[in-house]
């Protein structure tokens, strides 16, 4: 059961009930009517939190609403407390502000389960032009809850997995469909309304270890999926085989779902179909420099987002990538694409053509333009060649030749440049695996934590310097930096939701400017 309370807080810092580490948060980007609310999970505890911003409503000439509020006014409860600190940097800039932020929490679901962790969350809808917002949830105990957030209890719970999830993802397009990725280095694709696994994606061609991250290309065609072995893999949702068997068991969801804890599969249901060959699979965007002229070191890579046609992706080389894989062909995107609220954007940003950025972009990086003076723990991006190494093969990563023989034994025609590495993010001290991050709905704007208690903004169409700089510190006298785990951004890039691991999180609310 969803419990529903009503504690406020005005304040930079929100402390939750269990104490460990908040390991994703998520603002709600499929429900126009609800993009003030993001969800938190830890534990065995998912909060779900209203955000209001009071100086937004200041300035558009709000009333009757205090702007003066601060951390000072926050009153402590069982389930959370607020706190103000900021850093001297903070002081200074108005960008990153945290004091005109009020927080209420909504809900919480608490698992009966004590030893369940929590490590992953997805917002979702009923079904297209529906207003009752879903929560998909999963973690240590390898079973995903999909929970109806407006009638308060639990929808649909999917079992299948051997191992603990880490991800997972609603289906842009057909909103009954959920993809998750697991240690059990699968990727499962589910039905949640009729609760029946449609799809397994693993094998001979999968992955050869943990699955960290996936994510949906907007146009819902294919999907991308990373973990362990260093790899990204992108896979297709689009085969004749795969489309049959989604109408095969699909519900109308018009139909009223009891909802169940235990569904038990219906006895006519097929077996889930086995997909082993990816598209393609990229193993050199995230590797430390060759140890001898065979052999390379591959990061973890523990975030994959798509950016239109292109990649976004972090590892634990402390580098967030932006690339465009040339499969991208195969299954072609308009110059546009559609958000997860059906708003068409341009690839890159809202106002600007997203071929004359790319162009601009490109451009750029062949002529070395000055990208100018950034924060000491901060780099922009660098050119192709030096992030990626021009001479990797996008299949074996091992500078093959392209001769038709892959590293992986699976003997397709490799081409050198089938990766394009556009942009590169660094921010140091970010050298451990599963720091994630959410970007804004149009996904211009992408955010960074670090072991240190940093974090960076940098909006993808601008890169010469950072939106916001934000140093994260507690209020305890020589406190050690706490590693901030997740970082989500808001719709409308106002705020960054900053998850730590001493179970607390940080909103800060962020200017056009720093």
């Amino acid at each position: 059961e969803i419990m529903v309370k009503k504690v406020s807080a005005v304040g930079r810092r929100i402390n939750e009930q269990h104490g460990l580490p908040i390991y994703a948060a998520a603002f709600n980007q499929v429900d126009e009517t609800n993009l003030d609310l993001f969800a938190t999970v830890g534990s065995n505890f998912v909060n779900v939190y209203r955000i209001e911003d009071l100086q937004a409503q200041a300035d558009s000439g709000a009333t009757g609403t205090s702007t003066s509020a601060t951390a000072e006014s926050v009153e402590p409860s069982a389930a959370m407390t607020g706190e103000e600190v900021p850093s001297k940097k903070s002081k200074r800039k108005r960008a990153a502000s945290t004091v005109d932020v009020h927080i209420t929490a909504l809900q919480v679901y608490e698992d009966e389960d004590e030893s369940e962790r929590f490590y992953t969350l997805d917002w979702g809808i009923y079904a297209a032009g529906s207003c009752t917002a879903l929560l998909a949830i999963a973690g240590e105990l390898r079973h995903i809850k999909v929970l109806d957030c407006h009638h308060g209890h639990v929808l649909s719970v999917l079992q299948g997995h051997g191992s603990a999830i880490h991800e997972v993802r609603f289906h842009p397009v057909q909103r009954q469909l959920l993809l998750s990725a697991s240690q059990d280095e699968s990727v499962r694709l589910w039905d949640f309304l009729a609760r029946d696994c449609i799809a397994i994606f693993a094998g001979d061609q999968g992955h050869l270890d943990a699955v960290l991250s996936l994510d949906v290309r907007a146009d819902g065609k294919l999907f991308a999926s990373c973990g362990v072995d260093g790899t990204i893999k992108v896979w297709d949702l689009e085969s004749d085989l795969l489309k049959a068997r989604v109408e095969a068991v699909a519900i109308d969801p018009c139909n009223e779902i009891s909802p169940s804890s235990q569904p038990a599969p219906p006895e006519h249901a097929p077996l889930p179909l086995f997909e082993q060959f990816p598209l393609c699979t990229v193993d050199h965007i995230h590797v430390e420099q060759k140890v001898d002229e065979t052999k390379r070191l591959r990061f973890y890579v523990d975030c994959v987002r798509w950016v239109g046609p292109m990649i976004l992706s972090r590892a634990a080389d402390e580098r967030a990538v932006l690339w465009q894989p040339a499969v991208s062909s195969a299954r072609p995107m308009n110059e546009s694409y559609r958000t997860p609220l059906g708003t068409s954007v341009d690839m890159l940003t809202s106002d600007r053509a997203s071929t004359s950025s790319l162009a601009a972009m490109d451009d750029a990086m062949r002529g070395g333009s000055e990208l100018g003076n950034m924060p000491s723990h901060v780099t922009g991006y660098v050119p192709s060649g030096a992030a990626a190494g021009d001479a990797a093969c996008a299949t074996c990563g091992d500078g093959s030749s392209g001769d038709g023989s892959g590293g992986d034994g699976s003997g397709a025609a490799h081409d050198k440049k089938m990766v394009k590495v556009l942009r590169e993010f660094r921010i140091d001290h970010s050298n451990i695996w599963f720091l994630r991050f959410q970007m804004d709905l149009n996904r211009t704007t992408i955010a960074l934590g670090n072991v240190r208690g940093q974090v960076g903004v940098w909006s993808l169409d601008e890169p010469s310097r950072a939106l916001a700089m934000l140093s994260l510190r507690r209020a305890e006298k020589n406190a050690q930096p706490v590693t901030v785990r997740f970082v989500a951004l808001s719709s409308d890039r106002r705020h960054a939701v900053c998850c730590c691991d001493d179970g607390a999180f940080v909103v800060c609310r962020i200017g056009s400017r720093s």
